[in-house]
C-alpha cells in the first residue's frame, strides 16, 4: 500500500504555539504512522504573519533582515518594534500587534478612546525610509479604535474640529472631527497592502467599535462614542469605503489605510496563502490537515482554516481540522463542509482547557498520529 501524502498547513494556536511549532508537532504525529508529510505554516494578517512570511522567504533563499525600531505604543509610551525587510523584493512585512498591540497594554490601562495607531505609521515610515517599495501590514491584535487616524498622523495628516483645533489622538475625539487635511501625506511612492484577518465593516452591529471595542476595554458608553466618531470620520472621508469587507479590521485600520494611504485592502489568509503557494503544495496530496486555537464562528470570516478548507475542496483534497477547542455547532458546520475529521486538544485532554494549552505540542502530535492511522484504515 502506498504511503499517504499529507500537507500540514495550520495557523498558530494563540497563547500556545506558533504556526511553525503547530505544524511540526502535527507532522511528527503523522510521520510516525508512515505518512509522507509536508509542512506549510500559514497566517491571516494577525500575530505571527511576519514570522511566517519571513521564514518562507528565507527558505527560498531570499535575504531577510529584521529591523528594530522604537515607535509610539498605543498610549504614547515608546515601545520596541520591528519589521522584516525582504531585500531583493524591497518589501517590508509589518504586524500591527508589534507596535500598537493590545498585549502591549496592561488590562487595567486599556483605553480605546485614547489609544492611537500612530506607532504603526512610524513603523511603516521607517520601512519606507529603509527602502521598501511595498509594505505589507498585518492588521490583527490592536489596542486601537481610531480609524487609522493615528497612522495617518505619522505621515503628516491633520484632523481638526470645527474651530480648526487639532483633535486629540485616539478614537474618543473623532466625534468632533470636521476637517481632514492630507496635503502633507507623502508615501514616497511606496505601495501599501493591508492584510485583514476579519471581514467586518467599519460601522454597525458587526463594526469595529461594537464588535471589538469591549475586548479593548471600552465600556458601553465608550463603544457608543467610538461608533459616533467612526461614523463621523466615514461620512467626512469616504462613506462607501466604510461598508467594504475588512474596513473594520483593527479598530478601523482597514478603513484608514485604504482612505489615507491608498492601501490595497486584502483578505489576509488568502494573500498569505497565495504568497506561500498553498495550491501548489496541495497538489497531489491525499489529505491536508489545518488548525487553529479556537474553531468558532470567526473561523468562517477570513481565517486560515476556512481558506485552506475552501482551497482543498476546490482542488479535490480531503481535509481534517485540529483545533484547541470548538463547540458543537461549529464542529457540525465544519463537518458539513465535507471535512473528514475535526479533533480538538480539549477532547484529547479529557476536557481540560489547562492541559490543552500547556501540553499543546504533545496533544497535537497525538492528534496527528490519530489522523495518520485513520488514513490506513
Amino acid at each position: 500500500m502506498s504511503q499517504a501524502r499529507v500537507l500540514v498547513a495550520p495557523d498558530k494556536l494563540k497563547g500556545s504555539l506558533s504556526s511553525e511549532e503547530a505544524a511540526r508537532a502535527l507532522g511528527r504525529g503523522l510521520a510516525s504512522t508512515g505518512a509522507l508529510v509536508s509542512l506549510l505554516s500559514l497566517a491571516d494578517g494577525g500575530e505571527g504573519t511576519l514570522d511566517v512570511l519571513a521564514n518562507a522567504a528565507r527558505a527560498k533563499g531570499a535575504t531577510v533582515e529584521v529591523v528594530s525600531v522604537q515607535v509610539a505604543g498605543p498610549l504614547g509610551a515608546r515601545v520596541s518594534s520591528c519589521f522584516a525587510f525582504l531585500q531583493e523584493e524591497r518589501r517590508a512585512i509589518l504586524e500591527s500587534a508589534r507596535a500598537i498591540g493590545l498585549a502591549l497594554v496592561p488590562a487595567s490601562e486599556r483605553d480605546p478612546l485614547r489609544a492611537s495607531s500612530r506607532g504603526l505609521g512610524e513603523l511603516a515610515l521607517a520601512a519606507i525610509e529603509r527602502g521598501a517599495r511595498e509594505v505589507w501590514i498585518g492588521l490583527g491584535g490592536t489596542a486601537t479604535t481610531d480609524g487609522g487616524t493615528g497612522f495617518a498622523r505619522a505621515f503628516g495628516a491633520r484632523f481638526q474640529d470645527d474651530r480648526g483645533e487639532e483633535l486629540a489622538e485616539g478614537g474618543g475625539s473623532l466625534e468632533r472631527i470636521a476637517k481632514c487635511d492630507l496635503s502633507r501625506v507623502d508615501l514616497r511612492g511606496a505601495r501599501l497592502v493591508a492584510l485583514a484577518d476579519v471581514r467586518n465593516p467599519l460601522l454597525g452591529a458587526r463594526g469595529a467599535a461594537r464588535t471589538y471595542g469591549p475586548q479593548k476595554g471600552a465600556s458601553p458608553d465608550a463603544v457608543a462614542q467610538l461608533e459616533r466618531g467612526l461614523a463621523k470620520l466615514a461620512y467626512l472621508v469616504d462613506p462607501a469605503l466604510s461598508r467594504r469587507v475588512g474596513s473594520g479590521a483593527a479598530g478601523g485600520l482597514g478603513f484608514g489605510l485604504a482612505a489615507f494611504a491608498r492601501a490595497e485592502l486584502a483578505e489576509g489568509a488568502a494573500r498569505v496563502a497565495s504568497a506561500l503557494e498553498l495550491d501548489a503544495s496541495l497538489s497531489g496530496k491525499d489529505l491536508v490537515v489545518t488548525g487553529e486555537g479556537a474553531l468558532d464562528r470567526t473561523t468562517f470570516e477570513g481565517k486560515v482554516v476556512h481558506h485552506v478548507l475552501a482551497r482543498a475542496r476546490a482542488l479535490g483534497v480531503r481535509a481534517a481540522v485540529v483545533a484547541g477547542k470548538t463547540d458543537a455547532g461549529t464542529r457540525q458546520r465544519t463537518l458539513d463542509l465535507g471535512v473528514a475529521s475535526v479533533l480538538t486538544l480539549e477532547d484529547l485532554a479529557q476536557g481540560s482547557h489547562e492541559r490543552a494549552v500547556s501540553e499543546a505540542a504533545s496533544l497535537l502530535e497525538r492528534a496527528g498520529a490519530e489522523l495518520g492511522r485513520s488514513l490506513s484504515t
